[in-house]
């Protein structure tokens, strides 16, 4: 009696987990606006504040990125506030780093992070793999935790790649897929420049954390 009362108490909490989580995903693409993949610029969105900024969905209600909307620096302190007053829980800034922690906004707080590049060793490094908890937490969170916002300065090389090592690790993309994922965000026909290739092996090199793993119902919620 005890296993199938406590089997009945898992499978409900399962549910009504599962339930938040689309809630939440749901409402983020009603009001940030849909896409079909990683590399499509959600042009109309309210998410794209500034002509660099052009934004694209990773991973749908938990992780976007995009460029700044001051070129080559962090995000201005409106975009900072509107992210913060639409619930975002982190921003990431690939290069810079920020100049306060967090944004405190109407009971909300979201943090400034760096990450910094995706390594070539290491399996892309300890601030990446920061990064991608950060993100397994929210899709834990039952809907308690607000989306991440990524980004370096146009949103074409470095947050690319580690928005595509996301991808990898969360809804199992293939290599193949991944790098025409990256080729396609091309806005200054710069990806195929010397040294910019190698981000493409970053990518092909990182191989998925077993204990940040998800399940199959949660992957059909938040992946393309």
């Amino acid at each position: 009696m005890k296993t199938v009362l406590m089997t009945f108490i898992f499978t409900t909490f399962s549910t009504m987990a599962h339930a938040r989580l689309q809630t939440m995903v749901a409402d983020y693409t009603q009001f940030l606006g849909k896409t079909s993949s990683s590399t499509r610029i959600m042009k109309n969105s309210p998410l794209n504040r500034g002509k660099d900024m052009r934004p694209k969905t990773v991973l749908k209600g938990v992780l976007y990125f995009g460029g700044s909307d001051r070129k080559r620096a962090l995000l201005s302190s409106s975009t900072q506030q509107f992210l913060c007053e639409s619930g975002f829980s982190t921003i990431y800034s690939v290069y810079d780093t920020p100049n306060r922690s967090q944004i405190n906004c109407n009971g909300n707080t979201t943090r400034y992070r760096k990450i910094g590049e995706a390594k070539s060793s290491d399996n892309a490094g300890s601030r990446v793999r920061t990064f991608l908890e950060d993100i397994y937490d929210i899709i834990q969170s039952n809907g308690t935790l607000g989306p991440i916002y990524l980004h370096c300065w146009y949103g074409v090389h470095a947050s690319n790649t580690i928005a595509q090592i996301a991808l990898k690790q969360f809804c199992g993309v293939s290599d193949s897929e991944l790098a025409r994922n990256w080729d396609t965000v091309d806005i200054y026909d710069s990806l195929g420049s010397k040294g910019m290739r190698k981000n493409i092996k970053k990518i092909q090199n990182f191989s998925p954390y077993q204990d940040l793993m998800i399940s199959a119902k949660q992957r059909q919620h938040i992946c393309h």
